[in-house]
């Protein structure tokens, strides 16, 4: 196990990863319309929206810890809740691991815009809580204009959660 910096940064992988889940969830109660809705200044689509962040999150995953799993790709139809679900569970899982046992910031050759480049693996742990911030605010936004109340997903919603849990 890493240091207590790690055990933080794991806690912030895990709440990401929560945020994202209950946000399908609440996703998934909305109408064929709904989900095709989008707003300017948006990624797109809820639809879209939420396939690029969970399909964002495996190639993130995939860099960190390297398998042979397939995950969504936002370039086919959309998957289904349950495939984007169980795919941000496990690679949920595997940056919580990634970030609990770190014991150093490594390099990773990765391909990032057509080109070839070396990132930190602490850019990758970043990028995914950044990353699924941004669109998951985006789509929130868009099911407000839409006339549905969007979870909530902040930190005092994930204490409250784990609290209650407990």
């Amino acid at each position: 196990m890493g240091n207590a910096m790690s055990e933080i940064l794991a806690t912030l992988i895990r709440r990401n990863t929560w945020a994202s889940l209950r946000l399908l969830e609440a996703c998934e109660e909305l109408t064929d319309s709904q989900m095709d809705s989008d707003l300017n200044g948006t990624y797109g689509t809820v639809r879209n929206t939420i396939q690029h962040l969970v399909s964002a999150e495996h190639r993130y995953a995939q860099a960190l810890r390297p398998s042979n799993e397939d995950g969504p790709n936002e370039t086919k139809p959309f998957p289904g809740f349950s495939a984007l679900s169980e795919s941000l569970q496990r690679t949920g899982a595997v940056l919580a691991e990634v970030a609990e046992s770190a014991e150093g910031d490594w390099e990773i050759e990765a391909t990032y815009r057509g080109k070839e480049a070396v990132f930190k693996a602490s850019t990758f742990l970043a990028q995914a809580i950044e990353h699924a911030t941004e669109h998951r605010t985006q789509v929130r936004a868009i099911m407000t204009q839409q006339g549905v109340a969007p979870p909530n997903v902040d930190s005092w919603a994930y204490a409250a959660a784990l609290a209650a849990s407990a």
